[in-house]
């Protein structure tokens, strides 16, 4: 149950805007079950805990994606308030667990460009895909290889594309009409670009770590850090005045359970 249960929190965050999946991950202590088992390299505990994650993560995109669908701005705003607090402690735990004694400033510092420059060109980027069932197996690969690669929102990348509510819409007419017609066949387009995307960068990931474990922890701190400072960037253009005191309680709360989660880990 507690995998289902961390699982649940991936799939909020993965339906966010700014949230990244593989971050959440990574302080949620699953990244690497999850990196194993699209890698074709994994125990039956791993198999296991990660068909446990990912039916959490259902569950968490399925009620996010009904809830989303009626929250107005504010409500998104204070959302992902919540999570910018979560990521803040889950990079202070990173630091300390994983890098504080090997920290290299060159993978850090690459690691935070890349994540920022990737960003940046998708929050500029608008894309007419219209509605192509090709064009929407692409954008599943691009949200499969954020899923993975720590630093990347897949949520912005829909967005930027203009397709973010468009699937959300899709998943709820489909939970409620179960029907065999043209939402299904684009979920399904978009659900198999996402796996092929999430195999290919697991595999990639895979073989930097095995590689060079110390570096890529770097780069993944850099990686978070750039996150975080897209998240800052973005809460401070969101910012209503008269909602901050709420805001700044809920990044709080975020921040506390992300720490009592750790203790569950």
């Amino acid at each position: 149950m507690k995998k289902v249960f961390l699982g649940i929190i991936l799939g909020i965050g993965t339906i966010i805007p700014g949230v990244c999946t593989a971050s959440l991950a990574i302080f949620l202590g699953v990244y690497e079950s999850i990196v194993n088992f699209f890698s074709g390299r994994f125990s039956k505990k791993v198999f296991f805990d990660t068909i446990f994650i990912f039916i959490g993560m259902i569950i968490g995109i399925i009620i996010t994606s009904l809830a989303i669908n009626n929250f107005n701005t504010i409500q998104k705003n204070i959302l992902m308030f919540f999570f910018y607090g979560f990521m803040i402690y889950g990079f202070k735990q990173y630091y300390q667990e994983n890098i504080k004694d090997n920290f290299q400033l060159t993978s850090f510092t690459y690691g935070f460009t890349i994540i920022v420059l990737f960003q940046l060109v998708f929050s500029f980027l608008k894309v007419d895909i219209n509605y192509s069932l090709t064009g929407i197996f692409i954008i599943g690969i691009l949200v499969g290889i954020a899923v993975i690669l720590p630093g990347l929102s897949g949520s912005m990348i829909l967005l930027s594309f203009g397709v973010y509510y468009t699937i959300i819409q899709y998943i709820i007419v489909f939970l409620k009409k179960f029907s065999i017609n043209y939402n299904f066949f684009f979920i399904l387009s978009f659900g198999s670009g996402l796996i092929v995307g999430i195999i290919m960068t697991s595999i990639i990931v895979k073989k930097l770590i095995n590689k060079n474990s110390i570096k890529f922890s770097n780069y993944i701190l850099g990686m978070i850090a750039g996150t975080i400072f897209i998240m800052t960037s973005l809460l401070i253009n969101l910012t209503i005045s008269g909602y901050i005191f709420i805001a700044v309680i809920m990044a709080f709360l975020g921040y506390l359970i992300n720490k009592l989660v750790m203790k569950l880990n």
